[in-house]
């Protein structure tokens, strides 16, 4: 009984720690959408900027202050920028998809997307001491609270099988009467 318990114990344990792995993805994923969105950003202005310096050139060229060459550079340079706002849009869409799995969540027919937020909660004012932060940690790692209860259950097992190494002594008793006769008054008298 007491290894089903623990068993129970080691199940719950294993649940909280896949629990744990799944939320801890999920932050992950959370933060890499925010990298792929600055990423989309810095591509954007990056277009931007490429766009403005190729007016500029042009404009530059037009006067005869500018050669060809330099022109097609810039051109060169800002198809390049595009196919990175473009590489980086497709960042954005598998963080977002990814996210959405994890939280099992159906994308939506309107074209809504996720968007990472950097309004995070305000961590507490008290800050435990290493050695308390050290307790807490052990406390609440659940693989090490399965390897405890692992370690208890062997303990059972090695103990359980102490006691089936004891010698077993197998007592058997009985009681009958044998005669004939309707009732056991009549057979006592019959044997005597």
């Amino acid at each position: 009984l007491r290894v089903a318990q623990i068993d129970t114990a080691v199940a719950g344990a294993a649940s909280s720690d896949t629990e744990a792995s799944v939320v801890a993805e999920a932050v992950f994923a959370y933060w890499d959408l925010m990298l792929a969105q600055r990423r989309l950003d810095a591509a954007s202005e990056r277009l931007r900027m490429g766009q403005r310096l190729l007016t500029e050139s042009r404009n530059l060229n037009r006067q005869g202050r500018l050669a060809d060459s330099d022109v097609v550079d810039v051109q060169s340079n800002v198809s390049r920028f595009e196919a990175g706002l473009s590489e980086a849009r497709r960042g954005v869409l598998e963080r977002v998809n990814r996210l959405r799995t994890l939280m099992n969540a159906p994308r939506v027919a309107d074209g809504a997307t996720l968007t990472a937020s950097e309004s995070l909660p305000e961590p507490s004012a008290e800050t435990p001491s290493f050695e308390q932060a050290m307790r807490i940690a052990r406390d609440k790692r659940d693989d090490l609270r399965m390897r405890r209860l692992a370690v208890e259950r062997e303990d059972l097992q090695v103990e359980y099988s102490r006691n089936q190494a004891l010698p077993r002594v197998d007592v058997v008793a009985g009681y009958g009467l044998n005669g004939l006769g309707a009732n056991e008054v009549r057979a006592l008298r019959w044997q005597q």
